[in-house]
């Protein structure tokens, strides 16, 4: 329950946006523990206007840190795995997510094989929890 704490997840959003690449690093990997609950996913898909989406999706396109990159990632996994209805409202409304996400999953300069990993699979749980209640009608 620490996205209850809008000062917390706004220093978070500041930090991932430091000169340092220690503290960018350190602060998308706060992001995606928090993201590892399921009720705080839609507190930070939402929280500002969609900010704290826009900062770990200027991590995942601007940041030199395969690092920093990884951990953005792993956050958009851990959404797309602990969403609620209106956490994938909220990622898949974001003007340019779900273009960044299949971007990075295709990108044959980058190297990064776990962030390309943690990319796929949000877009397969994102897909997964779109689908939840047509699955259990299917099945």
């Amino acid at each position: 329950r620490m996205a209850k704490k809008d000062t917390l997840i706004a220093a978070l959003v500041i930090l991932m946006k430091d000169d340092s690449l220690y503290t960018r690093r350190y602060a998308s990997t706060s992001l995606f523990t928090v993201a590892c609950v399921v009720v705080n996913t839609s507190k930070i898909a939402s929280q500002y206007d969609g900010a704290i989406l826009e900062a770990l999706r200027q991590v995942l396109i601007n940041d030199p840190s395969q690092d920093a990159r990884t951990n953005a990632a792993e956050a958009f996994f851990n959404m797309g795995r602990n969403n609620t209805d209106e956490t994938l409202q909220k990622m898949a409304q974001h003007p340019m997510l779900m273009y960044t996400l299949a971007l990075a999953v295709t990108d044959v300069e980058d190297n990064n094989e776990d962030s390309k990993t943690f990319f796929a699979l949000c877009l397969e749980w994102m897909a997964t929890g779109i689908h939840r209640d047509k699955m259990v009608a299917c099945h």
